[in-house]
């Protein structure tokens, strides 16, 4: 299960408007885990190219490699918790510790330390992000 992508821009359909990102996408919906991180690591380098390195336009592309190589079971060299963690400190640094979109960021990390076996230290991410969530759609009573 991927997770949605709320940087970059979405249409109505929650996919990307980025025509390259919704390749991606598209790739590791379809289970093509290996190519959709080969995918993903090539837009990083073309955009390593043009971007700053703490852009908001890396998250998604952070997040699909790590969604491919939690897929994969590729988590022994600690690279897709190092993205995961990147990817999140992204992400507070433009939007603030409490934006609903930090409960994307924290979720994939926890979905990553979950898998890592190491539940002590998902178990307080993962409830940060339920907490966001639930305060996200929280009704505001005026």
């Amino acid at each position: 299960m991927l997770l949605p992508r709320s940087v970059g821009g979405t249409g109505t359909d929650g996919r990307s408007h980025d025509p390259a990102l919704a390749e991606i996408e598209q790739i590791l919906e379809n289970g093509q885990f290996e190519q959709g991180e080969s995918a993903a690591r090539a837009e990083l380098a073309r955009l390593r190219a043009t971007a700053v390195s703490d852009s908001l336009r890396y998250v998604p592309l952070f997040d699909f490699v790590v969604d491919a190589m939690r897929s994969r079971n590729k988590l022994q060299s600690g690279e897709a918790r190092r993205l995961a963690e990147r990817s999140l400190a992204i992400r507070e640094a433009h939007l603030g510790p409490d934006d609903p979109s930090i409960a994307t960021s924290l979720s994939g990390l926890g979905r990553v330390l979950t898998a890592m076996q190491r539940l002590d230290e998902a178990e307080p991410i993962l409830e940060r992000a339920l907490a966001i969530r639930r305060r996200s759609f929280r009704p505001t009573i005026r």
